[in-house]
């Protein structure tokens, strides 16, 4: 169930961004209203569960990514910005610590405590993505150098991968058991986030930008309240 939806919401965004740029490549050569470039750049994000008992500590992950970009001047000081990347993504590095206990049944079946144990457990959780935003430009001063954009941002993920490695020790913290998993599964076919951004032009057709971007779907598809923001630093140039 979730393998076919996950196809079919690929294939559709796969289908728009490819009707949007035949669009755009055909506007282009009717109008010239259009500017095409690329687009580099780097973020920082963060990966979380919004639940307060959770105990796992998630550190900031990071990411680069590069692709094409597009750009129609609406008015004056409108115009409208897309952008096709390919994405390549530490989504984070996580690790969670304490004390339990453990029990086991004895042969008349009654649960007997068999002593404390201190765990330890870290892991990792990597990807690569297309990466697809539509963004509204606004350039405050007529001509200026500076602009605010806001938009939507649609991503694909694919080759997503975590690994974790749990350890147990005893209090004296002598090693007793390590284990590693791998899972591969379970990741959201697709998603949708709100952008916000500032840019600034150095010349007609070199600019840099910082753009922050919130994820509206779950980062898992059977995980409720996992969320996944970044903030990336760009650079774009136009022909």
């Amino acid at each position: 169930m979730n393998v076919s939806i996950g196809c079919s919401a690929r294939r559709v965004v796969f289908g728009v961004v490819l009707g949007l740029f035949g669009i755009t490549a055909g506007a282009q050569a009717s109008d010239g209203g259009f500017q095409f470039g690329a687009r580099a750049g780097a973020s920082l994000n963060q990966y979380y569960v919004n639940m307060s008992w959770f105990p796992t500590k998630f550190d900031p992950g990071y990411s680069s990514e590069i692709g094409l970009a597009a750009k129609y001047r609406l008015t004056g000081r409108f115009s409208l910005s897309s952008e096709l990347s390919f994405c390549h993504r530490l989504v984070t590095n996580y690790r969670w610590s304490g004390e339990s206990s453990t029990y086991d049944d004895d042969e008349n079946g009654e649960m007997v405590f068999m002593g404390d144990y201190y765990y330890e457990d870290k892991g990792t959780m990597r990807e690569m993505a297309v990466l697809f935003p539509v963004m509204l430009q606004f350039t405050p001063v007529k001509s200026g150098p500076f602009n605010l954009s806001a938009g939507i941002q649609f991503g694909v993920p694919f080759n997503y991968k975590s690994k974790e490695t749990s350890k147990q020790y005893t209090l004296e913290r002598e090693l007793l058991r390590e284990d590693t998993r791998y899972d591969n599964d379970g990741r959201y076919p697709v998603d949708y986030g709100a952008a916000a951004g500032v840019g600034y032009m150095i010349t007609p057709n070199l600019g840099v930008d910082t753009r922050f971007v919130f994820n509206m779907n779950n980062f898992f598809t059977e995980s409720p309240n996992t969320w996944f923001m970044y903030l990336t630093l760009g650079v774009s140039y136009f022909l």
